[in-house]
């Protein structure tokens, strides 16, 4: 082998290791302008900037935290539907949960949070709380999620079922969770304003 051919050989095997290192560099600035954007709370060019780098190729490892933002910018503008369909893309990524698993019971989280605004959406919780518990059944997130749960149907009436979540939750149950379901227990015709009444006597 000439002089020439080693140069060239050498070049060769340095360009895929340059190549990547540049792709390393771009893929942290443009994910350093996009917090920037949100940290300057200009939600608009933040959430655009969070979806531009969820779908570079190949995907960040962090690709799934990026969309969380991109939900969290479309709640900030009030774009609820928005913000759930993105977190729909989050929950639906298979990936997530073997890449980023906290990412993927934050976006648990946060969609229960939004369903739980809509007393007509207690069957679209159940089911994400279901989905939860069989994709990651061992997350804390989810003993938290289902005293969360317990609260929401306390505040719609729904006792009964309000009970079944706090026993779900067990020994995660907070303080306050614990005396509501003492309380509750074999007492379902108790009202939601009984119990704002011991929620205030516990403040």
């Amino acid at each position: 082998m000439t002089k020439a051919h080693t140069i060239a050989l050498s070049l060769l095997l340095l360009f895929p290791a340059l190549s990547a290192s540049s792709q390393t560099s771009q893929e942290a600035d443009a994910r350093k302008a996009a917090d920037s954007a949100f940290e300057q709370k200009r939600w608009v060019d933040a959430e655009r900037a969070y979806l531009a780098y969820s779908r570079r190729m190949p995907p960040p490892k962090d690709a799934g935290a990026a969309l969380m933002r991109v939900a969290e910018c479309r709640m900030k503008v009030k774009d609820t539907a928005g913000a759930v369909r993105v977190l729909g893309q989050v929950i639906a990524d298979m990936a997530v949960a073997k890449r980023e698993p906290d990412v993927l019971a934050a976006a648990y989280a946060l969609q229960h949070s939004l369903h739980a605004k809509a007393p007509s959406k207690a069957s679209d919780r159940a089911r994400l709380l279901d989905d939860f518990r069989k994709r990651l059944p061992a997350h804390p997130q989810l003993l938290s999620l289902y005293e969360r749960e317990a609260d929401a149907l306390v505040t719609e009436g729904k006792i009964v079922e309000a009970t079944k979540y706090y026993a779900l939750a067990g020994n995660a149950l907070s303080g306050q969770g614990k005396r509501l379901s003492a309380l509750l227990a074999g007492h379902a015709s108790l009202s939601p304003h009984d119990l704002v009444e011991v929620r205030e006597g516990d403040e």
